[in-house]
């Protein structure tokens, strides 16, 4: 038979004593932290007195000062105080600070010292302006991703590409998907590489597209004399099709229609073209 332990009504008094005693002791200890920390989160020494805002003339600086100050403001369970180094709310002042504008692209916050932040922002640069036709004049600024960030008029730099849409725009929102826009901006620049330029795009809600092109260094206007329209669907292989394009640009592949007696016909300038048409794979049609 196995022994058994026979404890006594003392014994087990003690037990629950020394349990109760360790308890106390771990919740004197934890409020001596606690008080310890909330201390030490108001001390003098590690407090914020200055807070440095770098950012364009198009974002106010003082604004976004204050507003981290508000956030520093904010204790945390209503005793920590956040206006400390030790417990600076980085995340927050990220996320409060880029709710401004949608032309704040990313927020940096930088410990500069034991009382001083630096917060520097990554501003959305305009590549160009998309227009609406509905309602007429409604243009907004566009970055290099697509991004939609603040009207265009009154912008102290007007941009030199312009996106005519068909469709609705609105700040906050993607033009396009960003594959598709900078799939569309480099066959756009790459241009250049057959002595072609362009100033602008219209984008159909098919993704169809019309691209007014003339020679390099030429001034782009509608009553230009030698521009061509380009053709060309926004979903196809943009790289293809701008290989296609250079191979008859390059060859010289632009003809009047072949003469009866059977001479060689004669060669003509693309740009003296109504337009060429890019939107059949391999085919290429011009007028």
């Amino acid at each position: 038979m196995a022994r058994r332990k026979i404890r006594s009504k003392k014994h087990s008094r003690r037990r629950k004593e020394a349990r109760r005693n360790q308890l106390v002791r771990w919740l004197i200890a934890s409020l001596i932290l606690v008080a310890g920390l909330v201390g030490l989160t108001h001390w003098s020494a590690v407090q914020i007195q200055e807070i440095k805002v770098s950012t364009d003339s198009q974002i106010d600086a003082e604004s976004v000062g204050e507003l981290t100050r508000s956030v520093l403001a904010e204790p945390w369970l209503g005793v920590v105080s956040h206006n400390n180094i030790l417990l600076l709310p980085r995340r927050r002042i990220r996320e409060r600070v880029a709710a401004v504008s949608p032309q704040i692209k990313a927020v940096n916050v930088d410990v500069t010292g034991l009382q001083s932040v630096a917060i520097s922002l990554d501003n959305r640069q305009a590549v160009g302006e998309v227009c609406s036709s509905a309602p007429a004049g409604n243009c907004q600024l566009v970055d290099q991703t697509g991004f939609i960030f603040k009207s265009a008029t009154g912008s102290s730099s007007s941009p030199i590409f312009t996106y005519q849409s068909e469709g609705e725009i609105s700040i906050g929102e993607r033009f396009l998907a960003e594959e598709r826009f900078r799939s569309l901006n480099f066959f756009i620049d790459t241009l250049s590489a057959i002595n072609m330029e362009s100033r602008s795009v219209a984008i159909e809600p098919n993704g169809d597209l019309v691209i007014p092109v003339v020679r390099s260094g030429e001034n782009t206007t509608a009553s230009s004399s030698a521009a061509v329209d380009l053709k060309l669907n926004l979903y196809d292989d943009l790289a293809q099709i701008f290989s296609n394009l250079q191979t008859v640009v390059e060859n010289d592949s632009f003809v009047t229609e072949t003469p009866q007696g059977g001479e060689d016909p004669e060669v003509i300038s693309p740009f003296s073209l109504e337009y060429i048409d890019l939107r059949f794979e391999n085919k290429i049609f011009y007028k």
